[in-house]
């Protein structure tokens, strides 16, 4: 009933024979055989008419179905082997005549042989089923279908470092992965650069990573949705450092110096033309004469078109001398009359710093002064001589100019009185010059002068002198003179 041979066996009215058809004569033919050794199968003569029994012994084979229509659709990579189906067209093909059997596809389900993307891939398909009054008689074979794994698009994204400025457009990057892999896919991402937008500092920039590519054991399951990504970092400023020298100056009481250059260290070969020092104040460590002193300049920046990618971290100090100021040490000039001693000599300094004095110009110590002329001399103009003496500074030296004393002439002396006293003393009083000191002479006769004291002026010109030796009571004549 299936459309496969089976076995008859032909039963005639003896029991005792057998008889099989034989396609050479095209009849039956009488053989007694030993009971199931039949020959080659044979069906019903198609020459006579026989009235005989015919008896089936044997396995009926159930036919075999099979099934078109059903389709599996592409997928993005899973990692998983399903497949999704589409039976809307299944049709059974094999069915025999008005056999009624049905195929039943609700629990079919599809499997591709492998998760891993590729074209027209094999899609196993199970789960199908036939039922109906026949569906015993047939054996149905589960179909395959193919279909496409396609690539599972996946977004790079990377973490650059921030740097120090050096000049370019060259970044690093600390992280760099892709996001949207399944399960435990080991995928790499590859960059093959990465730059900031510019190579200037700033805070935020972007940095794009190009020529990306994937690899790792399930790279080929991906792709990228970009061969690009971005993140942002910093470039920070360079620090360099400035050097400057400056101008030795005398001493001036003030710690100012002049700059005479200033440049810059560590800065990078493309750049020394488009940044430079500028500015700042110079001070000495202090106002005092010395050499090799320090100075210091603060205040100090950068200027120029690349002065924005560096940070100034220092100003190494500089050396200069403060050079000793000379101060001229002057005898001022004095005057006195004839016969008085001389005055007490003294010096004006000229040539202070600034607004110093000799009080506070830390000068110590008095210069030497002197002059040839004493009480005695006569009257004219006399060198005033000065010389280092115990003068000291730190920041001075010393030079000297001479003054004069100038003597001058013995004025006019009145005797206003002479007094002979009781106990026969001699005073009188005159009018001179005030602070002179005069001789007073005697005579008998008025050729012969004889010295017997001195009497010196007071400040109102008013001088007394008294003769005491009664001796020389003859003394008839007195005058005056300079000593």
């Amino acid at each position: 009933t299936n459309g496969q041979y089976y076995w008859l066996a032909i039963w005639s009215d003896d029991p005792a024979s057998r008889a099989y058809y034989s396609a050479g004569t095209a009849q039956l033919q009488w053989v007694e055989y030993a009971y199931g050794a039949w020959p080659d199968p044979i069906s019903a003569p198609n020459t006579a008419s026989l009235n005989y029994n015919i008896y089936a012994s044997g396995t009926v084979i159930p036919k075999t179905l099979t099934v078109t229509g059903i389709t599996a659709s592409n997928k993005v990579y899973d990692s998983a082997l399903t497949a999704t189906l589409n039976t809307v067209g299944a049709t059974l093909v094999g069915v025999t005549g008005g056999d009624v059997v049905t195929l039943n596809t609700g629990s079919a389900s599809g499997n591709f042989n492998t998760p891993t993307v590729g074209n027209g891939k094999l899609v196993q398909i199970s789960g199908l089923t036939i039922s109906g009054a026949h569906a015993t008689n047939y054996t149905l074979v589960q179909p395959t279908a193919t279909a496409n794994i396609t690539l599972k698009s996946v977004t790079p994204q990377i973490v650059a470092n921030n740097k120090v400025y050096d000049g370019g457009i060259a970044a690093t990057l600390t992280n760099q992965s892709v996001t949207g892999t399944l399960g435990a896919d080991v995928v790499t991402l590859n960059v093959g650069a990465a730059s900031f937008d510019t190579k200037d500092v700033s805070t935020n920039k972007t940095v794009t990573a190009t020529n990306l590519n994937l690899s790792g054991a399930a790279g080929g399951n991906y792709v990228l949705a970009s061969t690009s990504a971005t993140n942002l970092a910093d470039i920070t400023p360079l620090g360099i450092s400035g050097d400057f020298t400056v101008a030795a100056k005398p001493y001036d009481a003030n710690t100012t110096a002049t700059v005479l250059t200033r440049t810059l260290s560590g800065v990078l070969s493309g750049d020394t033309n488009d940044v430079s020092l500028v500015g700042g104040t110079a001070n000495f460590a202090d106002a005092n004469v010395g050499t090799n002193k320090t100075v210091t300049l603060t205040g100090a920046t950068l200027l120029g078109s690349a002065a924005g990618n560096y940070n100034l971290t220092s100003v190494n100090t500089a050396t200069a001398a403060i050079t000793a100021v000379n101060l001229l040490v002057t005898a001022d000039n004095k005057g006195r009359a004839y016969g008085l001693t001389n005055p007490i000599l003294t010096a004006s300094y000229t040539g202070f710093a600034g607004v110093e004095t000799l009080a506070t110009s830390g000068v110590t110590g008095s210069p030497d002064l002197s002059t040839v002329a004493t009480n005695t001399s006569p009257a004219g103009n006399y060198p005033i001589t000065a010389a280092l003496g115990s003068l000291s500074a730190t920041n001075y030296s010393f030079s000297f100019a001479e003054g004069v004393l100038t003597v001058a002439a013995p004025g006019n002396v009145v005797i206003t009185s002479v007094t002979r006293l009781t106990n026969n003393i001699t005073q009188f009083s005159g009018i001179g010059d005030a602070g002179v000191i005069y001789t007073i002479q005697t005579s008998t006769n008025l050729t012969s002068w004889q010295p017997i004291g001195n009497a010196m002026a007071g400040t109102n010109g008013v001088f007394v002198f008294e003769d005491t030796n009664t001796a020389y009571l003859n003394r008839c004549f007195y005058r005056v003179a300079l000593p």
